[in-house]
C-alpha cells in the first residue's frame, strides 16, 4: 500500500509540474474553453496533484508504527493491535482518496 502511494504520488507530481502555467505541456480541452474565467481548471487541477502528493506523505508515516510491532513480535499485545486498528483503516482511507482524485484528473487530461 506505501509503494502504491508513492506511485500515485509520482504520477501527481509529474502531471503537475506539466500543468504548470509557464510549462503547460499538458492542457485539458476544459481549460481552452474556460480560458477567460478567473480560475481555470488546471489550476483546480494542479491543486489535487498537491493534495495527493501531501497524503501520500502521511501514508508513508503510518510505515514507523507498523515497523515498531515488528519488534514485539513474540510478544503479542494490544499495544500492537491498537495500533493496527488505526494503521490500516487509515492507510486505505487515503489511498483510495487518492486513486479516486487521480482518476478525476486523468479524466480531465
Amino acid at each position: 500500500m506505501m509503494s502504491g502511494a508513492k506511485s500515485i504520488e509520482n504520477l501527481a507530481g509529474e502531471i503537475g509540474l506539466l500543468q504548470k502555467p509557464e510549462i503547460r505541456g499538458i492542457l485539458s480541452s476544459d481549460t481552452v474553453k474556460h480560458i477567460s474565467s478567473s480560475r481555470v481548471h488546471y489550476e483546480e487541477s494542479l491543486q489535487n496533484c498537491e493534495r495527493i502528493c501531501g497524503l501520500s506523505r502521511i501514508v508513508r508515516s503510518l510505515v514507523i508504527p507498523s515497523l515498531e510491532n515488528i519488534v514485539t513480535w513474540h510478544e503479542r499485545d494490544l499495544t500492537q493491535s491498537s495500533a493496527e486498528r488505526f494503521i490500516i483503516p487509515q492507510a486505505c482511507i487515503l489511498v483510495d482518496d487518492m486513486l479516486q482524485q487521480m482518476g478525476n484528473i486523468i479524466a480531465s487530461l
